[in-house]
């Protein structure tokens, strides 16, 4: 075998090809997010690669991952519902979305705020 198919079958001249690391990847997909940030999670759900865009609001930023907050329909009523997530299924989003960004309070656990004086 020659040199160069030697070198290819063994991962490279060193021998090992370098794999990326998962939370530099993370870390990095994080640091592009702030607080507050709208954005779309990209919800896998089920099988056959069924992949939803559901509308949230970011509320913390960890080193591995994102917590988001989603409005989500319990007994009528909608509701914050935190959940956390992998910072490459997000992407930055532009559209307003009433039940996240009007009439929710701002933190889950709060009572909405009375109109009436």
């Amino acid at each position: 075998m020659s040199e160069c198919l030697q070198s290819i079958a063994s991962g490279g001249p060193g021998g090992e090809t370098p794999r990326p690391s998962t939370t530099s990847r993370g870390a990095a997909a994080a640091r592009q997010f702030s607080v507050n940030d709208r954005v779309t999670w990209a919800m896998r759900e089920g099988g056959y690669g069924l992949v939803l865009p559901v509308p949230a609001v970011v509320r913390k930023i960890g080193t591995r991952r994102v917590q988001i907050e989603v409005a989500q329909r319990i007994n009528g009523q909608w509701v914050r519902v935190p959940k956390k997530v992998l910072p490459d299924r997000l992407s930055p989003r532009t559209g307003h979305v009433p039940e996240l960004d009007d009439r929710l309070p701002a933190q889950s656990g709060t009572p909405p705020r009375s109109t009436v004086p």
